[in-house]
Parts: C-alpha cells; structure tokens; sequence
C-alpha cells in the first residue's frame, strides 16, 4: 500500500503554468529594469567623478602644491602633482608623483555620457589651499561642471545627474530636472 505523501510531484502542467507567468513577469519588468541599471551607472560614475576631485582637493592641501583632476571623455580619471618631483627623501616614493591615483573607463560601467563646462574642458586645478585656480597650466579653464547621463536609452525614468565644482573647490552633486526652491539636489 503506497503512503499518499511519498507520491507527491510537480506536472508538466504545473511546470508550464509556473515558467509562462515567470516569462510574462519578466518580460513586463525588463523595461524598467534597464531604466533602474542605467541610473545606477549614472549614479556611480557621478560619485567616482566627485570623489576624484575630492581626492584632488585633499592631496593639493596635504602636500600644498598645485594638484590636477583631469578627466578622459572615456570617463576614466586620474589625479597628479602639475608638477612632478621625483623622490628627494631617499624613502623610494615618488615625493609628487605624475599619477597619485586614478579610476578606470570600466570602473562604472559603459555608454556613459559626459559633458563640460566650458565645452571640452577636462581637467582642474587645485591649488595648495584647496581652492580651483582660475586657469590651468596649459592655459585653459577649469571644469566647473560635469552632466552625466547615459545616451540611446528611451526610458522616461533616466536621471542625468550633475557635478558642480565651484572656484572654492568644493564639489557637489546635483538633479537639474529638480526645479523646487529650497531643495538641496536642485542645481
């Protein structure tokens, strides 16, 4: 005699019913699925840039010598002495190297969009104090603003986000869609 709780099973039936509401379910989400991923990299690839000129800021103060943020169009960062000085203290380090540190294009993800002010400016200087000098050693102007979106998505829900860098050095993030009086994101 067969116990009624040893011949329990799935049917093909249940099987099919249970993967065609999975496909429906999926096929609804993915939409608004690669909305959510492109803002994500918006959101990090803002954040990466904002720290990289944070790190710049910092480093120009702590050696107090005039430090530079520049950036490829690639999204990728570096941040260095304008000045190199190779190691004059005998300890094997660089004392202001050309490259303090830097991030990838791959870190944050492809297809991001950059554009600056002024238009196709790249780089910023900080001076010893922490503040962005008026014009960069080539001559050029400061980066005072980066927008960052991600192109050829047709999703209503895309983000582009902003980073400001004023003269006094301090960077920030803002939402240019945010157009409310007293809200902290708006530009």
């Amino acid at each position: 005699m067969l116990n009624s709780l040893t011949t329990r099973g799935v049917s093909m039936v249940e099987i099919v019913i249970v993967l065609s509401i999975v496909g429906i379910l999926l096929t609804i989400a993915a939409p608004s699925m690669q909305g959510w991923v492109a803002n994500q990299r918006i959101r990090q690839k803002t954040e990466s840039l904002r720290s990289g000129m944070q790190i710049a800021r910092i480093e120009a103060m702590r050696r107090n010598v005039n430090i530079v943020f520049s950036m490829a169009f690639d999204s990728s960062w570096t941040v260095g002495c304008e000045t190199p000085v190779a190691d004059g203290d005998g300890d094997g380090v660089d004392d202001c190297p050309a490259v303090i540190t830097q991030a990838l294009a791959s870190e944050g993800g492809t297809s991001i969009s950059i554009d600056t002010t002024p238009a196709g400016t790249t780089q910023s200087t900080f001076s010893g104090i922490g503040l962005v000098r008026a014009t960069n050693a080539d001559g050029s102007l400061p980066v005072s603003q980066m927008d960052i979106t991600v192109p050829d998505i047709d999703y209503s829900g895309l983000k582009p986000m902003r980073v400001l860098l004023p003269l006094g050095g301090l960077s920030r993030i803002c939402d240019p869609s945010i157009t409310t009086e007293g809200d902290t994101r708006k530009c």
